[in-house]
Formats: structure tokens, C-alpha cells, sequence
């Protein structure tokens, strides 16, 4: 069976890429100067997949509204909070026998329809990755016939089982959805524990690389793997240098004389002031960074300024229209 539909899981909260997700959700962040989503829906078209659902909190409908309409896509609506998978239970009329259950911060550069093809005939697939250290996710075990055996949730370094953890993007039935009552539900807790149980769940391990943007360091690594060289909007107003193996401008940014924007991402009208020097760092919509500042693995949030000379710690979160005015890096408002 065919799998011609996806569900993109993009209802959370994304508290750990704030400031950013302040002012949009998460899977909208700009990646390559396109929102992360759209290059899932790429990939999942080139795939054959063209019914799109994204599954949403009803807090965020007016700012996903927009963009389904301009994808393309249906919107799956979760009332109140119900957990990775209530979402989708809650929309089970509207799911088609087989389908595909992706999280929205998460994608592959191996095309997905290698996962895809040949899918045994079970109640849900895993895609795996294999990682180095498993200690700091949920461990998949599978036996030889690539049957799910067990989890083993974030072992001590050292003892898993395996080096293989889900990867986010799953192939389930409808009925695997359907047997579950209304209400809160986990794919994590219940679904996935429940077909392994009933010997009706697969792991398939997807080779390649894995992009992941829940983190500031992985949305900045994300962004450097899809740009992978320094790339300027046509609006952009460049007069300082851009540096390192990839930079990002955006929209009417300013990057001033003697500015240096190295890994970094300087988001839509955003000004860096003369002598400036960001190092893999995330400037927001608006903000404004004063001369002789420099900025290390910071994340700084919309229309937020920064004052000439301003001492910023390394791994600092500005929040949005916050000021930083301290020589001392103490004074903020």
C-alpha cells in the first residue's frame, strides 16, 4: 500500500529556540530563508506525497492559517493540549489507511522515499538513525528481522543496548490511531509500546544525514547545512564581510563597514552596526546590534537592541524588544 499522506506534528511550544518562538512557531523558522516546514513539504512531495495535514494547537491556528493555505495544506486542530499523538486521534476520520507522522523539527538529506518503499506490513514503522552516543535519547531496540523489541529511555553512557533512536518520523495505520479512546495520547507511552507488545511494530534505519532545529546550536548548524555558502537577499544592504563557510542575510538586514557575520543568520531587517563581529549567532527580525559589539553563540529576539560597546556573554538569550545597554553586560531592560 502506497502511503500518499503526511501529518506534520508542529503544535509545540518550541520553549527551548526562545526568543525566536516568540514570535512564530517553531517549524516556521526561516532555515535558508525559507520556513523549515516548507522544505519538509518539499521533500515530502518529491516523494509522492501530496496530501499535507499539519497538526496544530488552537492557540496557533491564525498563525499557521496563512501558510496551509499558501501549501496547500489541511490543518488538524487540537482543541487543548493532548500530548504527540491526541492531535491526530482527535482527526482520525481524516487520516487515509496508511500514512506518514512526521515531527516538525526534524528532516533528513536522504530522500524519504527510501523509508518508504518496501514497508513491511505492520501497524507503524519507525525511521531510525544511528547515533554515537544514545545516552541522551530514547534507545530503539530491534531484533534481526527488524521487529521493535523494547525502548530503553536515555541509558547511562555506555550500557545501551543499541546505538539506533527514533528519528521522528513515522508510518502508522489508521487503525493504530483508531484503537485508542479520545483524549490525551502518546506515540512515545502508549502507541509505540502498544504495537511493539502485539509484535506489529517495525524500525527501519534511515542513513544520511539528520537535521534537527529544537536547539539554538542545531537551528544555526541546520541553517549552515541547507545554505552552505554565504547567501544575501537581494534587499540586504552588505558593506562588511561575511565569514566562515556560510552566512545568512535576510531581507532589507544591514550589515555595516567593518561588520563581520561569520556562521551567523541576521534575520529580516535587522541592522549590525560597524565593527560588529558575530560569531554562530541568530540576529531576530528587527533587532538592532550597535558598533564594536561582539556576539558568540547568542540568540537575539525581535526588535531587541544591543547599544555600541555592549558586553554580551557568550550563549546569551536577548529576549524581543529588549534592551542591552550595559558596558558591563549587566543593564538590560
Amino acid at each position: 500500500m502506497s502511503i500518499r499522506q503526511a501529518v506534520l506534528i508542529v503544535g509545540g511550544s518550541g520553549t527551548r529556540l526562545w526568543p525566536l518562538t516568540h514570535t512564530m512557531p517553531k517549524p516556521l523558522l526561516p532555515v535558508a530563508g525559507v520556513p523549515f516546514v516548507q522544505h519538509q513539504i518539499d521533500a515530502l512531495r518529491t516523494a509522492g506525497i501530496d496530501r499535507i495535514a499539519l497538526a496544530v494547537g488552537a492557540g496557533d491556528v491564525d498563525r499557521w492559517t496563512p501558510f496551509a493555505r499558501k501549501v496547500d495544506a489541511e490543518l488538524f486542530v487540537e482543541e487543548q493540549p493532548l500530548d504527540t499523538a491526541g492531535g491526530i486521534r482527535a482527526n482520525v476520520d481524516a487520516l487515509d489507511d496508511r500514512f506518514l507522522a512526521l515531527n516538525g523539527d526534524v528532516m533528513f538529506q536522504t530522500p524519504i522515499a527510501s523509508f518508504l518503499d518496501g514497508l513491511p506490513e505492520v501497524d507503524g514503522v519507525l525511521a531510525l538513525v544511528e547515533v554515537e552516543d544514545p545516552s541522551a535519547y530514547g534507545v530503539v531496540v530491534t531484533d534481526e528481522f527488524g521487529a521493535v523489541s523494547r525502548f530503553v529511555e536515555k541509558p547511562p553512557p555506555g550500557t545501551a543496548p543499541a546505538n539506533t533512536v527514533s528519528a521522528g518520523m513515522y508510518a502508522l495505520t489508521k487503525a493504530a490511531i483508531a484503537a485508542h479512546p479520545l483524549g490525551r495520547l502518546s506515540f512515545e507511552r502508549t502507541i509505540f509500546p502498544d504495537l511493539a507488545d502485539r509484535g506489529r511494530l517495525a524500525g527501519r534505519v534511515v542513513h544520511g544525514r539528520w537535521l534537527d532545529i529544537g536547539l539554538p546550536e542545531l537551528y544555526i548548524e541546520t541553517n549552515g547545512v541547507m545554505l552552505g555558502r554565504h547567501v544575501a537577499d537581494a534587499t540586504a544592504d552588505v558593506r562588511g564581510e561575511l565569514a566562515g563557510e556560510w552566512s545568512y542575510c535576510g531581507p532589507r538586514s544591514t550589515v555595516e563597514t567593518a561588520a563581520r557575520v561569520d556562521e551567523s543568520i541576521v534575520l529580516d531587517d535587522a541592522t549590525i552596526g560597524e565593527h560588529v563581529h558575530l560569531r554562530r549567532s541568530v540576529i531576530g527580525w528587527g533587532a538592532s546590534i550597535g558598533s564594536h559589539v561582539h556576539l558568540r553563540d547568542v540568540v537575539v529576539g525581535e526588535g531587541a537592541k544591543i547599544a555600541d560597546g555592549a558586553i554580551v556573554p557568550p550563549g546569551s538569550r536577548i529576549g524581543p524588544d529588549e534592551t542591552w545597554s550595559d558596558l558591563a553586560g549587566e543593564d538590560r531592560t
